[in-house]
């Protein structure tokens, strides 16, 4: 299960990436583009979080949230930055439930943080 889960992980980076590049680009279509890049967002932090899952029931521990698989998931040192796996469950949370709060420019920032993240 967890090398399915490392799969679908890196099929949501490389989808997050190229939402990246066409929301990069000067056109008309910044809009239509941050929507792409909002929604890969979302899948690559559902796809990690359930790695993490994976990957802590793999060592016979309970992970029933995916908070609690990013913290179990930095005891056994699978993230070294399991604060900022948090922040970006958070903001997941807030956007999937339409409440988003973060300014774009802070978003992006988000998402390239996030990038950097899977990419270590």
């Amino acid at each position: 299960m967890v090398e399915k889960r490392t799969k679908q992980k890196r099929d949501a980076l490389q989808l997050l990436e190229a939402a990246m590049d066409l929301y990069n680009k000067e056109d008309d279509q910044k809009e239509l583009h941050f929507l792409m890049v909002t929604k890969t967002f979302e899948v690559l932090v559902e796809a990690g979080w359930k790695e993490f899952k994976s990957q802590v029931e793999d060592e016979g521990m309970d992970a029933p949230s995916p908070k609690e698989a990013i913290r179990k998931a930095a005891t056994l040192g699978l993230t070294k930055n399991p604060e900022k796996w948090i922040e970006c469950i958070s903001a997941r949370n807030l956007s999937v439930h339409n409440y988003f709060r973060l300014k774009p420019s802070q978003f992006i920032e988000l998402v390239n943080e996030l990038i950097e993240l899977c990419k270590a």
